[in-house]
């Protein structure tokens, strides 16, 4: 078996079965697609062994002890919560999502936030204590969007 081809079937094996509620695809460039939701938990690393590049669903990362956003979706359709890590940036986060929830980190910058957040922002609990204004700085959220600092 191939370097590649191993790393792969130890990747799924190890963590994808896990983390994964619906079906995967390995991209060229050894990112994963996911048609369906991720939940990562009981992760005992401050960043993911793999990059994700799209999924459609929910990215659940939280509570989890990651220092770095490094590895999650560029594109993801759903909502976004990496709430409960060591996270001091957001860098790395998804372009757009329905909801992002970053609260009970050690962020003291929202930079690296979406672009585009649609129904919820949830920030409050953070080694900054950031304000909606904040919030409206680093990211376009949507008229009806909830803000939470």
């Amino acid at each position: 078996m191939k370097t590649e081809e191993f790393r792969k079937k130890l990747i799924e094996s190890t963590y994808l079965m896990k983390w994964v509620n619906g079906n995967w695809k390995w991209n060229n460039d050894g990112s994963v697609d996911v048609e369906g939701n991720v939940e990562i938990r009981n992760y005992p690393y401050q960043k993911l062994p793999f990059k994700f590049r799209k999924v459609v669903g929910y990215f659940d990362c939280a509570n989890n002890i990651l220092e770095t956003l490094e590895g999650c979706p560029e594109y993801l359709e759903g909502g976004f919560t990496c709430r409960g890590n060591k996270l001091k940036s957001l860098i790395g986060s998804p372009n757009k999502v329905d909801g992002f929830w970053c609260y009970n980190n050690q962020l003291e910058t929202l930079d690296g936030s979406p672009n585009v957040v649609l129904n919820a922002y949830s920030c409050y609990g953070n080694a900054t204590r950031f304000t909606k204004k904040d919030v409206k700085k680093v990211c376009n959220v949507m008229d009806e969007c909830m803000i939470y600092v």
